[in-house]
């Protein structure tokens, strides 16, 4: 019975040190970089920056809470998006906001979103629009002078117009009983 333990403890003791001890792994820059041989593979792609595209002041003029919601029209919201730089700012439909930017190809995340706090008649639209901002939107597509923001199954949830350098916004008064459309030309 002594010998049927010791020759069954020693089975186990050999399965367990050959079983664990796998092929050493070459992290060395040589081999044939072929997967499977214990060379690691690094890739050198690099994926592209559609930030060109992003680049400039965007006017917000619609928001979707949920993808069956009712589209809500926003006045007066922007998103600014530089270059160079993975920052942006805005103005949100009561307060002005900044925060990062994180792009991938045509993904894009919102982070660090910060805004200033006054307050105002369309601040629960503000908390709406940022809380999405930040938490749904993951991709975005610009046509021509389009862009949307989209979620993760690529519903749009803003869209958003170019706004065009030299080019101001129309003002209207509204102060009679007819609009009365001023545009500047720079």
């Amino acid at each position: 019975m002594k010998a049927f333990v010791s020759s069954i403890a020693l089975a186990v003791t050999m399965l367990i040190f050959f079983g664990c001890s796998g092929p050493s792994k070459n992290t060395s820059s040589q081999g044939n970089g072929v997967a499977g041989t214990g060379t690691v593979i690094v890739p050198t792609a690099v994926a592209k920056s559609f930030q060109k595209e992003l680049a400039g002041t965007w006017n917000v003029i619609s928001m979707r809470r949920q993808q069956k919601a009712e589209l809500e029209t926003l006045s007066g919201v922007t998103l600014k998006f530089d270059e160079n730089d993975v920052k942006f700012s805005g103005k949100a439909p009561c307060n002005s906001i900044s925060g990062t930017i994180q792009l991938n190809g045509y993904s894009i995340r919102f982070l660090n979103i910060v805004s200033t706090k006054m307050a105002c008649e369309h601040l629960e639209v503000e908390t709406a629009f940022l809380n999405l901002l930040q938490t749904r939107i993951s991709a975005f597509t610009v046509d021509g002078n389009k862009l949307y923001l989209r979620d993760g199954i690529s519903n749009i949830v803003f869209e958003c117009d170019k706004v065009l350098e030299g080019i101001s916004s129309p003002v209207v008064d509204k102060s009679s009983d007819f609009a009365l459309i001023i545009t500047a030309h720079i």
